[in-house]
């Protein structure tokens, strides 16, 4: 949807300051295909929103319309953001 499309990067952009001062963005079909990542059940998982900044920082952004993540229909996305993670070779910082 694009509404949420364009909510979620008002949000990111303006509340949490990920904008074209700290990185560059690609959203929905500009996310490359080589961000894209085979998961258990065999499909591709790619981001639908990808923010890329200084000193190879990323944060992919993964969407579901559901009105609770996790639950029902919507475990298939949180299963893919998992697997995409997973198969991926970002690590997360350490404190």
């Amino acid at each position: 949807n694009a509404d949420v499309s364009r909510f979620v990067a008002f949000v990111l952009e303006e509340v949490c300051g990920f904008d074209a001062g700290t990185g560059t963005w690609q959203r929905g079909s500009n996310v490359p295909a080589d961000w894209g990542r085979r998961v258990v059940t065999g499909e591709t998982a790619k981001p639908r929103h990808l923010w890329q900044g200084p000193r190879g920082a990323t944060l992919p952004v993964f969407f579901d319309d559901a009105a609770r993540l996790g639950i029902g229909r919507s475990r298939r996305t949180v299963s893919q953001a998992l697997g995409w993670l997973r198969a991926g070779r970002e690590q997360l910082p350490r404190a």
